[in-house]
């Protein structure tokens, strides 16, 4: 093996995990996420999301908006 000067150290090769994006995956996620909120707006009224739903929802607009382009 080598030796190393105290103080360093290998580096952990393990740490650094490359994620592959998958836009179908993303959107899939975002449709999923949006008819669970359409139930629940179905369910109980719109006034019940909280905003972290209603962004969901304007990014989900959003998006939709720009693929009709």
């Amino acid at each position: 093996g080598r030796l190393f000067p105290a103080g360093w150290k290998l580096p952990n090769l393990n740490a650094r995990r490359l994620r592959i994006h998958d836009p179908e995956a993303d959107e899939r996620e975002l449709n999923r996420q949006v008819d669970t909120i359409l139930e629940k707006i179905h369910l109980q009224g719109e006034a019940s999301l909280s905003k972290k739903e209603r962004r969901i929802l304007e990014t989900a607009s959003r998006k939709l908006q720009e693929k009709r382009r």
